[in-house]
């Protein structure tokens, strides 16, 4: 198995419905987001998605795409 699995399945057996979140690395500023991470993990998240920015994030929206965009200008 690997690691992600074997984290999900020792996280299973404490609760059977685990948390993700969800963090643009580097927005608004690179500290603030592993900051934000940190404080997410501490509050509880089983898991955090980070997203790196990109050029043209145009399939994640609107306001994704006005966040990324300040992210790698």
């Amino acid at each position: 198995m690997s690691q992600l699995a074997n984290y999900i399945s020792e996280k299973r057996q404490q609760k059977p419905i685990l948390s993700m979140t969800h963090v643009v690395y580097g927005y608004p500023s690179i500290q603030e987001s592993l900051d934000w991470m940190a404080t997410l993990l501490a509050a509880g998240a089983d898991f955090i998605e980070v997203q790196f920015p990109f050029s043209n994030p145009v399939a994640d929206g609107y306001n994704h795409s006005r966040g990324l965009s300040r992210c790698t200008a």
